[in-house]
């Protein structure tokens, strides 16, 4: 299992599970009942069912080439709001390749053992315009 031992190393944990298509590992970053934005305008989805549900249609995209960074990272009080930017490239529905990048907002808490975990991720929510661009194959 992936353990953030301080905040901002939430985003270098989870670019290591989601490009490895670790799901587990993927989910072992969040709260039990954490809350997920999956994508711009949708839902929230909230507990480990419901976003290992979510993980898993982004891993089913066959994500690679790219990175999640720690943008700014707040932390006061056993929490920590952070901003990252991502990027990578997937498959899309017909199986040709998709630019995907974006700013998102993460709320973390520090668990009694030490280590941090995700309780809201909103990756789209870092920023006023997600990208999401077919790319030429």
């Amino acid at each position: 299992m992936l353990i953030a031992r301080e905040p901002a190393e939430i985003h270098a944990r989870f670019a290591a599970a989601f490009f490895a298509r670790n799901a587990d590992a993927v989910l072992g970053l969040y709260a039990q009942d954490a809350v997920m934005i999956p994508g711009p305008g949708s839902a929230p989805v909230q507990g480990h069912p419901a976003i290992r549900g979510a993980i898993a249609e982004l891993l089913a995209m066959q994500p690679r080439d790219g990175a999640f960074e720690t943008v700014s990272c707040a932390e006061a009080g056993g929490f920590a709001l952070l901003r990252s930017r991502w990027q990578f490239t997937a498959n899309g529905s017909a199986g040709a390749p998709l630019s995907l990048e974006g700013y998102g907002l993460e709320l973390v808490k520090r668990m009694p053992e030490g280590h941090w975990v995700q309780v809201y991720d909103n990756p789209w929510g870092g920023s006023d315009d997600p990208h999401v661009r077919d790319q030429d194959p």
